[in-house]
């Protein structure tokens, strides 16, 4: 066999071994090492697992250890999974420290994946999809959500707005369920401009036969909406929405996606 026939062999390394093996039975092992340019403890080798187990003697074995002094032991994996099968929406980390499990995050994740028990990530599309179904249950203006929009960052507003002294604020309101926009825009970011804001909505909204007892505001925590106060008050943001008969919710701190869907209608609306 030829070098360019060897590398066009299936199996190049096996071709080689079995070659070298029939030349060492033929010529002998010194010869062999001479002519393949190996060592003789290596024609040995494998001439010996040639002549005790024929072919599958040249094939590569695993170089996979056979043990692991350092596995986790059954009785900890039995509690990982048990662990996850109670509560199938915890991660590693949360399994760990709710259950106390005695190994790793990293173990964990192991043994989940070697049990068939994660879940492959949603794709952008699927989250959508899922997300379009709850949003497809709400009743119109059951759900609004308010943000502020800096208008100080757009670059073709910026020498208008210092010119003509335009408002560098835009208070924007959007129910969830059809998308309606509600904008209004001031000359400062307050709580006084988003009270204004808010009662003028719910009132046009209640004239026109929406009942304001299943209405939610939902809100950053801004101070403008009432987020930095320690306590209730008979007055401002939260106070202003009582009193209509509407009620508020605030977003987790650090969870601008919470408040997607007004983020979107101002960029759509700006653009």
């Amino acid at each position: 066999m030829t070098y360019s026939a060897m590398i066009r062999a299936k199996n190049p390394r096996f071709d080689l071994r079995l070659k070298l093996v029939r030349f060492a039975k033929t010529h002998g092992i010194r010869p062999a090492a001479r002519y393949f340019r190996s060592a003789r403890n290596t024609v040995r080798l494998w001439l010996a697992r040639f002549e005790t187990q024929g072919n599958e003697g040249l094939k590569d074995r695993s170089r996979a250890p056979k043990s692991c002094p350092h596995q986790t032991p059954k009785e900890v994996e039995r509690k990982v999974v048990a662990a996850r099968k109670r509560i199938p929406y915890y991660g590693p980390r949360r399994l760990k420290d709710e259950f106390d499990l005695e190994c790793s995050e990293g173990a964990i994740a192991r043994i989940l994946r070697q049990r068939g028990l994660t879940r492959r990530p949603r794709k952008k599309a699927q989250k959508k999809n899922d997300l379009r179904a709850v949003k497809a249950a709400y009743r119109a203006f059951k759900l609004l959500q308010v943000d502020v929009k800096y208008l100080t960052d757009i670059a073709h507003y910026w020498p208008q707005m210092r010119a003509l002294g335009l408002p560098p604020f835009q208070f924007t309101c959007r129910d969830v369920k059809t998308g309606a926009l509600f904008l209004a825009f001031a000359q400062e970011r307050s709580v006084s401009h988003a009270c204004l804001f808010i009662r003028r909505i719910l009132a046009h909204l209640r004239a026109h036969g929406v009942d304001l007892s299943a209405v939610t505001v939902q809100t950053d925590n801004g101070p403008e909406f009432d987020g930095t106060r320690q306590r209730l008050a008979d007055r401002g943001f939260l106070h202003s929405i009582a009193a209509l008969g509407a009620a508020h919710r605030y977003i987790p701190p650090a969870h601008p996606n919470a408040n997607a869907d007004v983020e979107t209608g101002q960029v759509r609306f700006l653009l």
